[in-house]
């Protein structure tokens, strides 16, 4: 979309696969978004848009599997709203607040392999169980001071990139990734001992950086 005026009729686009409003003015989504049954890609970055749940029924958009929402630092991205996208499986959200307080524990599973995010301060227990596809996670240059005890329940995880966070301690709960493959703990406060338990407890093929 060139301008941001013609917006308002992207409603009636309903074979759009691909959507990209990157770099607009835009400080709200039109409802008829929801009508994009068959969208599959949307690029929000560096945008005004706040995903907020009140804005548009995102349970329509069931097809839409990628989600770019990075470099939104003053607007914001909420969780919830996340968690309404059936088929999600790449969520980019770097740069950019994500509000973690509206998560709800009513949600159901949900099938997101791959999600890169920063301004996080914390994760919630709760999420743990809901990403059990979750392969990818890249959580560097954020504020994290500790992880989650249930962070062992993504047994799908893959790759957890948590370099330059504060973390001075770590989970028990990790030992039970069997499938992780690279651990990226560069930048940390972690301690020697914690380091070497770590080598004691991951898979043998897992790649530890630090």
């Amino acid at each position: 979309m060139e301008h941001a005026c013609h917006i308002e009729g992207i409603g009636t686009l309903q074979n759009l696969e691909f959507l990209d409003i990157s770099d607009t003015e835009l400080d709200r989504l039109p409802k008829t978004i929801s009508n994009l049954k068959k969208l599959q890609w949307l690029k929000m970055n560096n945008t005004s848009v706040r995903m907020w749940i009140n804005d548009t029924d995102w349970t329509r958009l069931t097809e839409l599997e990628v989600l770019e929402a990075r470099d939104s630092e003053d607007y914001g991205v909420s969780m919830r709203t996340i968690f309404m996208l059936p088929s999600l499986k790449k969520l980019y959200t770097d740069r950019s607040k994500i509000d973690m307080d509206v998560y709800s524990r009513s949600l159901k599973r949900y099938v997101l392999e791959e999600w890169s995010a920063s301004e996080i301060k914390y994760l919630p227990d709760e999420i743990m169980r809901k990403l059990p596809k979750l392969r990818t996670w890249n959580l560097s240059h954020n504020l994290l001071t500790y992880l989650p005890k249930k962070i062992g329940k993504l047994k799908s995880l893959e790759v957890l990139d948590l370099s330059y966070n504060k973390l001075s301690k770590l989970p028990k709960s990790l030992k039970r990734l069997k499938r992780l493959k690279t651990l990226n703990l560069e930048g940390n406060l972690l301690d020697e001992a914690t380091l070497d338990w770590l080598k004691s407890v991951l898979p043998g093929d897992c790649k530890l950086i630090f």
